[in-house]
Parts: C-alpha cells; sequence; structure tokens
C-alpha cells in the first residue's frame, strides 16, 4: 500500500563531508534554496535511523496587504516566512544514533595528528603494525600479518604517525596475508615506515560544545591537527541532512540543528531517544536524494557487510549493568564504584540546546537565521526507584548534596567485545522527590535532577571518560561502543 508508515524510512548525516555538499572548510548555513541545495548531503550507508515515529513539518507565514477599511487597493498576500521543526523518535541501538546523538551535544575530540577519535575500543587495535608501503588503495606489511585470503574484510584500517597522512581511516575491502584493499582511495598514499591499526570496535565520547553553530575547530581545539588530513579552515558542523522516505516520495529537511535530545528507558522495554530538529527548509525534488535504496545499516560503502542488522541490537532496559549515584567527586578518593549501584526501574535524561530559532535578518530572508543559544544549555531528567528501602535520596535532596551518575548498558556481542552505551553526569542535584503511598502496594522513590557544570575535572573511578572542553565543563557525557569508526564532525574518512 502506498504511504503505509510500516514502510517508511528514514535516515540522517552529519552535512560538510566530502560525499557530497561543499566541505568541511567552506560550510555555509543556508540562506537561499541554492545554498541549502549544495549543503544538503547524500544520504547512505551507516545513516540509516531505526526511527519509529517524526512530525517534523514546515510553517508558512502569509501577510494580506489590507487598507483601514479592509478594501485594499491592490489584492496581494505576501509569504513572509518559512519556518520548519518537529521531533523524530527512535529505538536506542548500538549503532545507528552517532550522528544525532553528536549533533546534540556537539562535540567529539578530533585527537592530534597521531591519534584521531574515535580510538579503538580499550585502546587496542586487532592488528597494529607498521607499513611497509602501499599505494591508492592498499597497504602493504611485508611482515604478513593479516591471515589468510579475505581475513579482514569489512574491517577497518588506520593510518597513523605520520603528520601527512594521520588519521584516515578506509573499509577494508579485499585482504591478502601481506596487503590490504581499501575503499575510498587515500587522500594521501601510505608508505614505509607509517603506522596502521586493524579493528572492527571503536569507542565514541560526545561531549556538551560551548556553542552548537558553525566554528573553526582551532577555535574550539588548540591542538586540531591543520596539516595532512587537517586544515586550519576545517569546521565544526552540527547540523545534517534528515529524510524520510514516505513511500510516495523522498522528504528531505537541509541543516537540521538539534535543539534538544531525551533518552529514556523503562522496565519491560528498551531505550529509546527523541530528537527535536529545527531544519533550514524542506526539500521533495531532491537532486541528490531521490531514492532511499542505499540507506542502510552498513557503515561501509563496498558492499562487504560485517554484521547483519539482527546483530545490531537495540539497548534494552535489561542491558543494564548498573546505575551507580554518588556524592560528587574531583579527586581521587574514589567514586561510584560497586557500592554506589541502585535498582532503578525508569529513568528520562533531557538535553536542551535552547537554540534561537525564530529571528530573520535582512539577509536571511523569508527564512530563519542560523540557530544560535537564545539561553544556556539545560540538561536534567529523573529516575525512579521501585522500592522505599532507605532515605539515601531523600538526603541527598535535603542536603543539596551534589551528586555524579553513570547509566551504563551493555550487549550485542561484536567479535570479542560487547557494545556499550553510556551515559554520565558529571554534576547534578536532586530538585524533587516523593514517596507516595497509593495503598497496599509497595512503595517507589521518584526523583527529579537538574544538572550543573562541574567546577573541576571529575573523577571517575571505574575508567570514566575525561572531559576536553573545559569551558564550560560538561554537564553530560555519552560514551558508546560499536563498530563506527568515523569521527562524527571531520570528513578525512571520505564518510563524514
Amino acid at each position: 500500500m502506498a504511504g503505509l508508515g510500516t514502510k517508511s524510512k528514514a535516515a540522517f548525516r552529519i552535512e560538510g563531508g566530502s560525499v557530497s555538499g561543499t566541505g568541511m572548510a567552506s560550510a555555509a548555513y543556508p540562506t537561499t534554496e541554492a545554498i541549502a541545495d549544495n549543503e544538503e548531503v547524500v544520504l547512505g550507508s551507516s545513516d540509516l535511523l531505526h526511527f519509529t515515529s517524526e512530525g517534523v513539518e514546515q510553517e508558512h507565514s502569509i501577510e494580506v496587504a489590507e487598507t483601514l477599511t479592509g478594501s485594499p487597493g491592490a489584492s496581494v498576500s505576501d509569504r513572509v516566512s518559512i519556518m520548519g521543526g518537529g521531533a523524530v523518535e527512535v529505538s536506542g541501538m548500538y549503532d545507528g544514533m552517532d550522528a544525532l546523538v553528536a549533533c546534540a551535544m556537539g562535540y567529539e575530540h578530533p585527537g592530534t595528528s597521531s591519534s584521531q577519535q574515535p580510538v579503538y575500543t580499550d585502546g587496542t587495535a586487532e592488528i597494529a603494525g607498521t607499513a611497509t608501503g602501499g599505494d591508492g588503495t592498499t597497504i602493504v606489511d611485508s611482515g604478513n600479518p593479516f591471515g589468510s585470503d579475505d581475513a579482514q574484510i569489512g574491517k577497518f584500517v588506520r593510518i597513523k604517525g605520520s603528520v601527512a597522512r594521520s588519521g584516515q581511516v578506509r573499509r577494508i575491502t579485499d585482504s591478502t596475508n601481506s596487503t590490504l584493499t581499501v575503499s575510498d582511495a587515500w587522500d594521501v598514499n601510505p608508505a614505509a615506515s607509517d603506522g596502521y591499526e586493524v579493528s572492527n570496535e571503536f569507542t565514541h565520547v560526545f561531549e556538551l560544545g560551548k556553542q552548537m553553530n558553525d566554528e573553526l575547530w582551532t577555535d574550539e581545539n588548540s591542538s586540531y591537527p591543520t596539516a595532512g588530513v587537517g586544515t586550519a579552515s576545517d569546521q565544526i558542523i552540527r547540523r545534517g541532512t534528515f529524510a524520510v522516505d514516505k513511500g510516495q516520495s523522498i522528504w528531505v529537511w537541509r541543516s537540521c540543528y538539534v535543539n534538544s535530545m531525551t533518552l529514556a528507558a523503562a522496565a519491560g522495554s528498551g531505550l529509546t531517544g527523541s530528537f527535536e530538529l529545527i531544519p533550514f527548509n524542506m526539500d521533495k525534488s531532491s537532486g541528490s536524494n531521490s531514492s532511499s535504496s542505499t540507506w542502510n545499516y552498513n557503515h561501509g560503502k563496498s558492499g562487504a557487510n560485517l554484521f547483519s542488522p539482527s546483530e545490531n541490537e537495540r539497548a534494552m532496559f535489561s542491558d543494564i549493568t548498573f546505575f551507580r549515584i554518588a556524592a560528587y567527586d574531583s579527586a581521587s578518593g574514589g567514586a561510584l564504584v560497586s557500592g554506589d549501584e541502585y535498582g532503578i526501574s525508569d529513568f528520562s535524561i533531557s538535553v536542551n540546546n535552547n537554540l534561537q530559532s525564530d529571528s530573520q535578518s535582512s539577509s536571511s530572508g523569508v527564512y530563519r537565521m542560523e540557530p544560535t543559544r537564545g539561553g544556556r544549555r539545560e540538561v536534567s531528567g529523573s529516575f525512579t526507584v521501585p522500592r522505599y528501602d532507605s532515605d539515601t535520596f531523600m538526603d541527598f535532596l535535603n542536603n543539596n548534596t551534589k551528586l555524579m551518575a553513570h547509566i551504563q548498558f551493555e550487549g550485542s556481542t561484536m567479535a570479542t567485545i560487547t557494545r556499550r552505551f553510556e551515559i554520565f553526569l558529571s554534576s547534578i542535584v536532586l530538585t524533587k522527590g516523593s514517596v507516595p503511598v497509593g495503598g497496599p502496594e509497595a512503595l517507589s522513590q521518584s526523583f527529579d535532577f537538574t544538572a550543573l557544570v562541574p567546577a573541576a575535572q571529575p573523577y571517575w573511578s571505574d575508567g570514566g571518560p575525561t572531559q576536553n572542553v573545559v569551558a564550560p565543563r560538561s554537564e553530560m557525557v555519552v560514551r558508546v561502543r560499536n563498530q563506527n569508526p568515523y569521527q562524527m564532525f571531520r570528513d578525512q574518512n571520505k564518510e563524514y
């Protein structure tokens, strides 16, 4: 049946990449349809969302010319404003949410010329060594470390060490004992003495950015590599192209900012994500995205699929390995260990970027100006403890105790390690608590909280992430471990 919702597909990709679009160094928030056409990127592999619903709409405001008597001298109406927005709901999967989460948070550390984010899980690649040569689509190690023919197909190889070549990540499309063949071709060919790493497992750390509109990487990160695969004019682009195949046609919203993100889960269900988008405009006759056939779960463009959709499991509530909460610690005294674990029955955490989205100027015309912060960002949430066993949380509330919290989902094994989705709340205070008596059943405790900017780098005794944005520090950090090898705000990989 045409237009059936169960047959709809959605995809999202951060703009400014080199697959299409104008690139990181020259991207600009649109002010016209023509600029929006240039900024729109082609959606493809690794971009498919596990979406359950969307309600993005476009609103046109009309002004009618009238006289005081209600009889116009010239009967006319003018379109004075075109603005859109709405929510996208997705199932929380271990792979597939990175681009939306990145745009909601605003920052992923780019690393240095010898070490790019994302990092190989636990800092250890499956194979690491030194190249003895290579050309446009290969890298060679005459020490024969790659095993039997085809053993590495579908994995990723990254060059490291050389300023001119470091950081390039490519999908492996063919392999022999000594040679890896990749797609796309290298920007700069590998050479003898270049280090390399081969792996399938990667860790991303997303922090809250100081601002959300386009800015230079060098303004945000003073150690950003400006040689080889980076330049001093590279920008952080925190907006993306979002499209939905509705069965009849593909609707494409260009240059979407994520104004808010809500992550929630409850007993008996799975993790869900809700993202409020602020697009520049909508296009129903896109020349770049006229088909959804290339939207898939595969992070490679080669057709070598390392995992099937069934392996990319949803993060279920039963995957929560712990919810830890204790007093804030900025020293090395030890916090958030197994003794700080509590059983919860639900939680909800929201990031509100408070983007100003209704401003227009003479240069933006009938469209909105580029959204920017119109107020301070807000991180808040709630959780429920299903059994009233102690007054610990009420004491935290009454004493206005600064707390730290860590929620960890773990599941879906890939090769030798399991995927993870983690939320770190650096400094929070409880703002509301209740233990209502509703009858003869067991009493539960419900609490609301708000997050604060931590005064110092929080100490995570369980190996939590180090914050890189220090002014202001991030109230929340999201860390994921999955099969996505690409730094979400960079395009040195020919993916983003």
